[in-house]
């Protein structure tokens, strides 16, 4: 049955929405639940999944609803309680952190402050993106669905007033040591960084970190930033500070490709810049960004690999990649374990970068990759929720979180996926990500790891072998900590390799090793 409870006039944002849903934790009873602001996109959202009733439908947009699917009236009941608790659950404040109203009660309460962080529906949250740049505050704004026309003017504006308009969809940023947002929490350093924001910054700033050097500041400009309908604002200003900044020695700047007229405003600029740059456009224009003087890379590792040795700093590299001998070995060992009708690899990733860059590295061995992301619009899966062949899944898309946590933060659809996954037969491999950092899963590794023991076990009975390759974006200042991250999945069975791209590289040698095949699929 459908129950829907309105909490009136009960403004929250999306990021403590995002974590809420989580936290309701497992009732049994409890098939689908979705607890959001009663906008019309979003009444849109519960009714496409069908937990929308009567009460929902006469909610408001200042309305706070519970929507879901229950076997009885009484589970209803009981999630609705946990879910007051935890509305009216009471934290102990310090000095500058009580609740406020609006930006000028906020700023009473701390004078100092240069940066507000806006997680509010799209329409919302740019009124109030106007108000903080009126008052001089940099904005971070997590919150997405702002017209095109609304980022551009708000970025023009940002920049007439010497501010920063990073986002609207901006996921992260790490400025003077603070990981804001969904971000990791990492060394300070020489390194600057100047970003579209997602887990290709990520993974670069943990992957610096991680081979010994450090981050200035990250700055996130959102995924629009570098189309040409905004030409870049945030990110020729990110450029002029990183440049100007007396702590970064090496710039990286990081993107999908650029629209073309933005893309030659990004090169002019660099031509100027006084510091030296690496620049991955992810499946790029290597040339462009060559002639401009800067340095081109592919992927994040190697990215992070530049950086630091342009400063000439020391770098172990068995840390940070997989030679080709301990590759082949792998892929031996592993080959020799599988069924003879097991060939396929299937990815299930949260990063929706990282998953992109995973497919162009295992392309090039095991051919063309179906996702619901593709890199080819003829690779698109008819039902994303149906996997063909090899394949890849962006599980935090669109489409498998509407009016869901991100499964950076509950897992339970990655759980859900894995296991169908590994139940089928002629799959021999699955490839992960693990998202590490403040405002994700406590324990990403630890919600999965017996899930991924049990799948291995029941192929091995069956008289199969199911490989598990994944890669940790995250660091040891991270709460979840890389290290004890890696020992539960290691336990469980895991190939843990050091980053993302050593990851596709493995899962590509086994697969190509498996199938006989050079570059394509066999």
């Amino acid at each position: 049955m459908i129950c829907n409870y309105v909490k009136t006039n009960d403004y929250r944002d999306s990021v403590f929405l995002m974590g809420l849903g989580r936290r309701l934790g497992q009732v049994p009873g409890l098939e689908r639940v979705a607890v959001l602001m009663a906008t019309p996109m979003n009444l849109s959202l519960l009714d496409d999944m069908g937990v929308l009733g009567p009460a929902g439908k006469a909610a408001g947009p200042n309305d706070l609803i519970i929507a879901m699917s229950v076997t009885d009236e009484e589970t209803g009941k009981k999630v609705k309680a946990r879910l007051d608790a935890l509305l009216n659950e009471k934290k102990p404040q310090q000095k500058g952190s009580g609740a406020c109203r609006d930006i000028a009660s906020a700023l009473r309460q701390l004078p100092g402050a240069d940066l507000v962080v806006i997680s509010l529906p799209g329409e919302f949250a740019v009124v109030e993106a106007e108000k903080a740049l009126n008052a001089g505050l940099n904005v971070f704004m997590f919150s997405d669905n702002v017209a095109i026309e609304d980022e551009r003017k708000l970025k023009q504006m940002a920049r007439d007033k010497n501010l920063l308009m990073m986002g609207p969809g901006c996921g992260l940023s790490f400025l003077n040591g603070n990981a804001i947002g969904l971000c990791s929490k990492v060394r300070r350093g020489p390194i600057g960084l100047a970003a579209a924001s997602g887990s290709g910054l990520q993974e670069t700033m943990v992957l610096i970190d991680r081979f010994g050097s450090g981050v200035s500041q990250a700055i996130g400009v959102g995924g629009r930033d570098l189309g040409d309908e905004i030409g870049g604002i945030t990110m020729l200003q990110a450029i002029d500070i990183l440049e100007a900044d007396a702590d970064t020695k090496v710039i990286v700047v990081i993107s999908k490709p650029p629209g073309k007229n933005t893309e030659r405003k990004i090169m002019d600029r660099l031509r100027t810049c006084s510091k030296p740059v690496m620049v991955n456009f992810i499946n790029g224009d290597k040339e462009a960004i060559v002639q401009a003087g800067a340095v081109a890379t592919e992927t994040f590792a190697e990215t992070a690999l530049a950086a630091i040795s342009r400063l000439a700093l020391p770098v172990a590299t068995k840390t940070v990649d997989i030679t080709a001998v301990e590759l082949s070995a792998i892929a031996a060992r592993e080959v020799g374990r599988y069924a003879p009708e097991q060939r396929y690899l299937r990815g299930i990733y949260c990063g929706g970068t990282l998953a992109e860059e995973a497919m162009l590295i295992m392309r090039r061995s095991i051919g063309e990759i179906y996702a619901n992301a593709p890199l080819s619009p003829d690779m698109l899966l008819a039902n994303p929720q149906i996997s063909r062949e090899h394949c890849v899944i962006d599980i935090g898309a669109e489409e498998f979180t509407r009016g869901k946590p991100h499964a950076a933060i509950d897992p339970s659809p990655r759980l859900d996926r894995f296991r169908t996954e590994a139940a089928d037969p002629a799959v021999a491999l699955i490839l992960m990500d693990f998202l590490l950092g403040y405002g994700c899963n406590p324990d990403p590794a630890g919600m999965m790891a017996e899930t991924i023991a049990e799948a291995i076990a029941t192929a091995e009975r069956a008289g199969r072998h199911l490989s598990v390759v994944a890669s940790i974006c995250g660091s040891e200042l991270d709460p979840q900590g890389f290290s004890a991250q890696k020992a539960k999945l290691s336990a469980a069975g895991v190939m843990v390799m050091p980053s993302n791209s050593a990851a596709a590289r493995l899962a590509a040698a086994i697969i190509a090793m498996k199938n006989g095949v050079a570059g394509g699929r066999k």
